[in-house]
């Protein structure tokens, strides 16, 4: 009997091991479905936004990948740099039509001084001319002070014709406003 006791003793010890394994696996196989199931779920039903989670994530790990919103920030500041562009080229455009307008102004008014000049004899010319000369070399009030004793505002708007832009300028700063203002509407018309 004490063998078979032994050997009972010695059975039951297995019995209980083999017991235990098949609730592991039990226990082991039910957590594995459970698993499958929640991936199941959050893959095919979109559970948790589980699927559009793993599809941005495969997605932003391809660098050649553009998302909708990248495309549309690329999109917004090219379009901002092309309204920039326009809007330089439309300030160019203006700065080029206000010098084509002055340039124009000058034109005409060489055009109108040239006729002018035409209508004047050689000699008077080059005397006109010989005087814009001196009088550009002189300080601005004695020169102003000088053109403003010539009898006619057609010479003194020939002397002026002769002379240096910025001695012009200085010059007609200190002539009498009116006598500037008859020589200007003479070089105008």
């Amino acid at each position: 009997m004490q063998k078979e006791q032994g050997k009972n003793q010695t059975e039951q010890p297995k019995r209980g091991k083999s017991k235990g394994k098949p609730m592991v696996w039990i226990a082991l196989s039910v957590t594995v479905l459970a698993v499958a199931a929640l991936f199941f779920l959050i893959l095919f039903r979109n559970l948790f936004g589980g699927r559009d989670l793993l599809v941005t994530w495969l997605v932003s790990q391809d660098p050649a990948y553009q998302t909708v919103a990248d495309r549309e920030n690329r999109a917004a500041l090219r379009e901002e740099e092309l309204e920039k562009r326009e809007s330089e080229l439309e300030e160019k455009e203006a700065a080029a039509a206000k010098r084509e307008a002055e340039l124009e102004k000058k034109l005409s008014r060489a055009n109108s001084m040239a006729n002018r000049l035409a209508a004047v004899s050689e000699s008077h010319r080059e005397q006109m001319q010989w005087l814009g000369d001196i009088y550009s070399a002189m300080e601005p009030e004695q020169a102003a002070r000088a053109i403003e004793t010539l009898p006619d505002v057609g010479d003194i708007a020939l002397v002026l014709y002769y002379m240096d832009e910025k001695s012009i300028v200085e010059v007609m700063n200190c002539m009498d406003a009116k006598l500037a203002g008859k020589v200007t509407k003479y070089m105008l018309e």
